[in-house]
């Protein structure tokens, strides 16, 4: 009897052994030199038919690599900690978005005085992009401008509402619908920025300096500027002028 057990238990050792010396993607069984193994290949279930990891590459420079879901072969988008380094012009990552610098050479803020005249925003600046970073609105674009106070508006444009390079007549970006314009004209060296920006309502003042601009574009990029030189005057007009 004795004998007799030591057989079948050194047979299943040997079916063992062979079955792992045989490794086949596919078994159910995560042998060596597989990431995975859930059985036969099914979408959606982060293995690939070799066996190996379903892989979830960063999106971007400000997300970095995800994990693959096996109940929904989604793969996360983790971001990276606020203040990671990103973009080869001086960005800086945060809520998952590269802020890369723009200056602002003048800006004005008015009022609104009545139903009738509205509250409207002027910028002028620029800023530099260098490959592979570039100008892009084929998502659209989006302009939020704030004070140090209580200003804080969000103007968006639509694919449909901008035109690019030869339908611009120019190389870059014009965003425009009846009142809002983002016009952002390429240089050899720079994209320029004209922001004119009218018919705001509950805009009634006072502001209160920095002004910070932020364009936001396709690929999780944003140009930030924020310019302080500004005075107000007895309308309630903020002029800022970079000295």
């Amino acid at each position: 009897m004795r004998h007799a057990i030591l057989a079948a238990f050194l047979s299943l050792t040997v079916i063992v052994a062979a079955r792992r010396v045989e490794a086949v993607c596919g078994d159910g069984l995560v042998d060596s030199g597989e990431d995975c193994d859930p059985g036969p290949d099914v979408a959606g279930d982060c293995c690939t038919d070799t066996c190996t990891a379903l892989p979830c590459p960063a999106s971007d420079e400000c997300h970095a690599p995800g994990t693959c879901d096996p109940g929904t072969a989604v793969c996360s988008n983790p971001e990276k900690a606020d203040g990671a380094a990103c973009n080869a012009i001086a960005g800086v990552c945060h809520a998952g978005r590269c802020a890369t610098p723009m200056s602002i050479r003048a800006a004005v803020v008015i009022p609104q005085r009545s139903a009738t005249q509205l509250g409207g925003i002027v910028v002028l600046g620029k800023f530099v992009t260098t490959p592979p970073d570039a100008l892009r609105a084929s998502q659209g674009l989006a302009v939020r401008i704030q004070d140090g106070l209580n200003l804080d508006r969000i103007v968006t444009w639509t694919p449909e509402d901008c035109l690019r390079g030869v339908k611009a007549r120019w190389p870059g970006v014009l965003c425009l619908t009846d009142a809002r314009k983002a016009q952002l004209p390429g240089h050899p060296d720079h994209y320029g920025v004209k922001l004119r920006l009218h018919m705001f309502d509950s805009m009634p003042g006072p502001f209160e300096p920095p002004l910070t601009a932020t364009i936001m574009q396709d690929g999780g990029i944003d140009r930030v500027g924020t310019i302080s030189a500004c005075t107000s005057s007895a309308t309630g007009l903020m002029l800022c002028r970079q000295r």
